[in-house]
């Protein structure tokens, strides 16, 4: 059988699959002021529960 493609050549295949491109990383930093204190804020337990109480409040008001 006679082909018209060369030898090394396979029909019907795909090109080899480049290396997927990757998202950029980001270097590693050291939190600010702000983000320190806007975490120590937010992990007290008062102001969680204030918080989730005005939320659902909200929620319950606008919905029941």
């Amino acid at each position: 059988m006679a082909t018209s493609t060369p030898d090394n050549e396979v029909p019907n295949a795909s090109p080899i699959p480049k290396e997927a491109e990757k998202p950029p990383i980001e270097p590693i930093r050291l939190p600010t002021v702000g983000e320190i204190c806007r975490q120590d804020i937010w992990n007290n337990y008062a102001v969680r529960s204030v918080f989730s109480r005005v939320m659902g409040y909200n929620f319950y008001d606008r919905y029941f």
